[in-house]
């Protein structure tokens, strides 16, 4: 299992993390489709962290287009991303 686990600087609020998530997934379904999307997509939001699972495709791309996002509109310098390999599911 490949994940990539963001940690959000506290001064993105968990209101704008979650509707960046959102449009991440909007976007995701534009290109793949609602279906596809809806069987393929997981992440886990929390604590100022977002893991999403990017064994597929779909994963990749919300976690690129959640990417692109934060460093348009809050920088670079806004967040950090971990990428994690699991053999099983871990505990999020």
């Amino acid at each position: 299992m490949k994940l990539r686990r963001f940690k959000i600087k506290p001064k993105i609020s968990r209101f704008e993390m979650e509707l960046k998530i959102a449009c991440a997934i909007r976007e995701t379904e534009g290109m793949f489709g609602k279906a596809k999307v809806r069987l393929h997509a997981a992440y886990v939001a929390a604590n100022g962290r977002i893991v999403i699972d990017i064994f597929d495709p779909v994963g990749e791309y919300i976690a690129t287009k959640l990417t692109e996002m934060l460093i348009k509109d809050y920088g670079e310098n806004s967040f950090t991303i971990e990428r994690v390999e699991y053999e099983s599911y871990p505990r999020i």
